[in-house]
């Protein structure tokens, strides 16, 4: 067991401090920004700024920053392990990751973001902490979308089946 840095108690599991200083820092923390709000202080910083919200711009830059790197990372990594290494699409081979998309191959994805809150971090975090389930993969954004408009089967496995497929001769006759 640890010691509390604060009392010298007896420190609660992954922190350095006791259970009672961690209670005491919290409020102490709420009031601060209780009293930055009302003040019109960035709460994050206690610098004035102008603008709406509760942070200075320079704060919210570095949010957002930390935030995007997060969502990166977490994305490649979902990705990598789906893919057994180099991210791709698993039906035309696409390898651009903007254009790659985690797919639900026996469909559900709509119904699984509603459960989760929304998509992407959400969902990532998900797929991670129940390790990598199995029936998902990666398609590129047409293959993903051409599946969803046809039957569960990219237009790319079956050209035939498709709702939307328009024969050589149609096309011929639309580009003269």
């Amino acid at each position: 067991m640890s010691t509390c840095t604060k009392c010298r108690g007896t420190a609660t599991p992954k922190h350095s401090k006791c259970q009672e200083c961690l209670n005491k820092a919290k409020k102490i923390d709420k009031r601060k920004y209780i009293q930055r709000v009302t003040n019109g202080l960035c709460v994050k910083c206690g610098k004035t700024f102008n603008g709406k919200g509760t942070r200075c711009n320079k704060c919210v830059s570095k949010i957002s920053d930390t935030q995007l790197r997060h969502r990166i990372k977490s994305r490649l990594e979902v990705m990598v392990h789906y893919c057994g290494g180099k991210p791709k699409c698993q039906c035309c081979g696409e390898d651009e990751v903007r254009f790659l998309e985690i797919d639900h191959i026996n469909g559900g994805g709509r119904k699984q973001r509603t459960t989760l809150g929304g998509g992407g971090c959400n969902f990532y975090r998900w797929l991670k902490k129940h390790h990598y389930p199995k029936g998902f993969q990666v398609l590129c954004m047409s293959c993903n979308g051409g599946k969803a408009r046809n039957g569960g089967v990219c237009p790319h496995k079956d050209k035939s089946s498709s709702r939307f497929h328009v024969s050589e001769d149609v096309l011929r006759a639309l580009m003269v």
